[in-house]
């Protein structure tokens, strides 16, 4: 998009950043009462197991998911849209629900089950 070039290391430092993003304060709380009452967890991203296995074991969140997939599978989604200016992805397929904050999700999903 910026028509920026980037040598070989340039791109690897970039991308060994992603591997050190800071966690929103709702996090742990958000993914705790999730699994306390016993919602299996799942990570959804674009970027490759290994890369995001590396970005939750440093953010300190990974012990709360099982298994990283997708939605092509079957699975229900939630999209944690952060800021209303960002807009969800255009891509084939829709989250099941929108929210603001992950601890809006148990609420929510309590919800969709009753």
């Amino acid at each position: 998009m910026f028509k920026v070039e980037l040598t070989g290391n340039q791109k690897k430092a970039l991308l060994d950043e992603y591997s050190f993003l800071p966690i929103f304060a709702d996090v742990v709380e958000g993914l705790s009462s999730l699994k306390e009452v016993g919602y299996a967890l799942y990570a959804f991203s674009n970027g490759s197991r290994m890369a995001i296995s590396r970005l939750l074991t440093n953010a300190g969140i990974m012990d709360r998911f099982d298994v990283i997939g997708a939605i092509a599978y079957g699975m229900k989604s939630a999209w944690l849209q952060r800021a209303q200016e960002i807009i969800f992805d255009p891509w084939e397929f829709e989250p099941t629900l929108t929210i603001n904050r992950l601890t809006e999700l148990a609420p929510k999903l309590e919800q969709m089950i009753t």
